[in-house]
């Protein structure tokens, strides 16, 4: 069983996360499409391949309710139209929904077992369909940035399985906190026809926990994975006093952020999180602080091979991946 680092602890608390990962169409932005195998979208379509069985990432945030989705007509995987009603809250249908079905998700004829066949099997399942909508970061050569992943209903069951393995692993290793899926490098692959299973493949080190506590501070994931403010509104009750319908759907003030300049954190991003290593006669020396263990150890073989060159975090992530899989990238 491997030995938890001691620096998780400090990030899991930080980020507060244990409840996103518990089970319960507008603008394009880069997701992660199932067609032949797992592809990587940008916001402008341009498709990567990842891998035809499998491929790793590190996880940046999760919606914590069961987003639901329902299409009138037959949908096939690859198909990227519009849904006639959708919920990212669980509850109520999305106010941007075409077509929504029915004012509650608890009282729709479509949310429940049996109302559809499955195309697969021929046994009963739900026409508006469960799923989790992850916002990820693939460890692939030519894929930069956070994306959104689905795990769909038939995969619903291996993520869940593989969460309480997360927290078995913690508790066995005698973690203070959950270990949750923000703290480690997951592999995808496919664990069955069109179902995705996942597994654990290394811990976070220190600092690629820093790089996702800037990219959740970041929260350009926010409406992808369904958790901005009409994601989450709630539709007015007729029954209620007007007062409260008003206050019912008001939707709660936050702070108004900064203004961000993409370019400065970009560049700050990458001072941040690079390490430089410089060979000179056969030994290794670092120009900044050391990675401790095995992050350490992997930085100072990659910085031997490749001389001058800047590594970021997620660069070396990448080339771990990249050895693990045994292919040119990851």
């Amino acid at each position: 069983m491997p030995q938890v680092p001691a620096h998780l602890a400090k990030f899991a608390s930080k980020f507060n996360s244990a409840e996103q990962f518990t089970m319960p169409v507008g603008q394009a932005f880069p997701r992660i499409k199932l067609d032949k195998g797992f592809m990587a979208v940008d916001a402008e379509g341009e498709e990567t391949f990842l891998g035809r069985d499998s491929f790793e990432f590190i996880t940046i945030a999760s919606n914590p309710a069961t987003s639901k989705i329902h299409y009138a007509g037959d949908w096939a995987p690859g198909v990227d139209s519009p849904p006639d009603c959708f919920s990212d809250n669980g509850c109520y249908p999305d106010v941007r929904a075409s077509n929504p079905h029915c004012e509650s998700c608890a009282l729709c004829e479509l949310n429940r077992w049996g109302s559809a066949k499955s195309n697969m099997t021929g046994g009963d399942v739900k026409a508006c369909s469960d799923n989790k909508k992850l916002a990820i970061e693939p460890l692939h050569d030519e894929v930069t940035g956070v994306h959104l992943l689905r795990v769909g209903p038939g995969a619903l069951k291996n993520w869940s399985k593989y969460l309480n393995e997360l927290r078995k692993i913690g508790a066995e290793c005698g973690f203070a906190a959950d270990l949750t899926p923000d703290l480690v490098v997951t592999k995808v692959f496919w664990a069955a026809k069109n179902v995705m299973g996942f597994e654990f493949v290394d811990f976070l080190d220190e600092e690629l926990c820093s790089y996702v506590a800037e990219r959740k501070e970041m929260n350009e994931h926010e409406s992808w994975i369904g958790l901005d403010s009409q994601a989450q509104s709630y539709p007015i009750i007729a029954a209620q006093p007007r007062a409260e319908q008003q206050q019912l759907a008001a939707p709660a003030k936050r702070p108004e952020p900064e203004p961000v300049d993409a370019k400065v954190i970009e560049e700050k991003s990458k001072a941040k999180f690079t390490r430089t290593a410089t060979v000179k006669r056969g030994l290794l020396k670092e120009t900044d602080e050391p990675v401790p263990g095995k992050a350490r150890a992997e930085m100072q073989a990659l910085g031997a091979k490749q001389g001058e060159r800047k590594l970021s975090p997620v660069e070396i992530a990448k080339q771990r991946a990249r050895e693990r899989i045994g292919g040119p990238s990851a």
